[in-house]
């Protein structure tokens, strides 16, 4: 599937061959706000997609790590392959071919086997949980803090679950009547009230900024986690200083010898499908990948997580 200027068209790959490289036949693939990011950009020679897990020829289910890494850098040598200063070159779905397709050869280092439980048509979604559970990492393991998560949508319901799951009183903020729905499906509270141990915009715009920034106790900490407008928006940076907040910025995930974050989200959603039925809203078949785009954009028309499942096994 390829960006055009014709819009989204689903058309053949020619095979690419790598050194070192192992084909991945793809069995789910999901759309996020970067990817709808990329899109708007105009027309790319990638594939888009980069949460995104299949088969390998041995019928194993894995999912791919889709960062690129220079092994060059400061942060590569330090492990922190999401921070590394060349990511975006080759990143799967980014600077190169990634996972809305049928196959595609993937390096072996990047693979992830997933556990048993955890469903092909699902296995894509490890990417966004492990995206959760790296920003929940990042605000500290300490169970039993009074959490709101400001945004309804796919990022804020999965960090929203996870942090549940981890023993926090977690609240969400959502604007419409789906995301509601869905939060009370998961065990959220829905609303907020009073002040809050840690706060995570996950709406990434300016006046959910502000309103995280509201929900703040003094002392507390603010988590940004939303994907923000390149052109920036305005910082609510006197509220912060007043109630001398700690803000924190988290993105993508670890995976490293130390750390893997893609482990941990498959092991989370292995034994917890019902997060997953959940946050899914729609699947489409690879073929019916330009309706699938059209309905990611509309969140206000129910959707939450889109899911592309090209390969039935």
């Amino acid at each position: 599937m390829f960006n055009t200027a014709d819009g989204v068209v689903v058309r053949g790959l020619p095979d690419v061959e790598t050194d070192g490289g192992v084909r991945l036949r793809v069995s789910s693939v999901g759309i996020c706000s970067t990817d709808l990011w990329v899109m708007r950009q105009g027309p790319s020679p990638f594939v888009v997609g980069h949460e995104f897990a299949g088969y390998l020829d041995d019928g194993t289910l894995a999912a791919a790590y889709p960062l690129m890494r220079c092994h060059d850098c400061d942060q590569c040598a330090r492990g922190a392959f999401n921070r590394c200063r060349r990511v975006f070159e080759g990143s799967l779905g980014l600077g190169a071919h990634g996972g809305m397709c049928d196959e595609l050869m993937v390096s072996a280092d990047t693979l992830v086997v997933l556990p048993e439980g955890l469903r092909p048509e699902d296995a894509g979604l490890v990417e966004p949980f492990a995206v959760a559970i790296h920003a929940l990492e990042r605000i500290g393991p300490r169970p039993g803090r009074r959490i709101a998560v400001v945004g309804g949508g796919a990022v804020g319901l999965t960090l929203a679950a996870v942090a549940r799951h981890a023993g926090h009183d977690v609240s969400v903020v959502a604007r419409h009547r789906h995301q509601i729905a869905a939060a009370e499906q998961l065990g959220l509270s829905v609303g907020v009230g009073g002040e809050y141990d840690v706060v995570v915009d996950a709406a990434g715009t300016e006046s959910g900024l502000n309103h995280a920034a509201e929900l703040l106790a003094p002392g507390a900490t603010l988590l940004l986690l939303g994907i923000y407008p390149p052109a920036g928006i305005t910082f609510p940076a006197l509220a912060l200083m007043m109630k001398e907040a700690h803000v924190l910025t988290s993105t993508a995930y670890c995976f490293n010898s130390r750390r893997n974050d893609f482990t941990a989200a498959a092991e989370f959603l292995a034994g917890n499908p019902g997060v997953i039925d959940a946050i899914v809203t729609h699947r489409y078949p690879l073929g019916d990948a330009p309706a699938a785009f059209d309905a990611a954009r509309d969140r206000a028309g129910g959707t939450i997580k889109v899911v592309v499942n090209p390969t039935a096994g």
